[in-house]
């Protein structure tokens, strides 16, 4: 699995990175388990440095060629 660092600043919370990661406040799990030995405080200590895991997409992306008239 790949991971990101982050390095925590003042009062974030697990629900708020994982918002900025996932776009998903529940996501926070996720980073959790990647970080086992972090206190489970609501706010995270500022300077902790976190691995925040890289999910695979989901997400399918069509391709159709379309007229000019209709890209924007």
């Amino acid at each position: 699995m790949l991971y990101r660092t982050h390095l925590v600043g003042d009062d974030e919370r697990w629900d708020a990175l994982a918002w900025a990661y996932y776009q998903d406040p529940y996501g926070y799990e996720c980073i959790q388990r990647a970080n086992p030995i972090v206190p489970r405080q609501e706010v995270i200590p500022a300077g902790t440095r976190l691995r925040i895991p890289v999910l695979e997409s989901t997400t399918t992306t069509i391709t159709t060629k379309l007229p000019p008239w209709l890209i924007r």
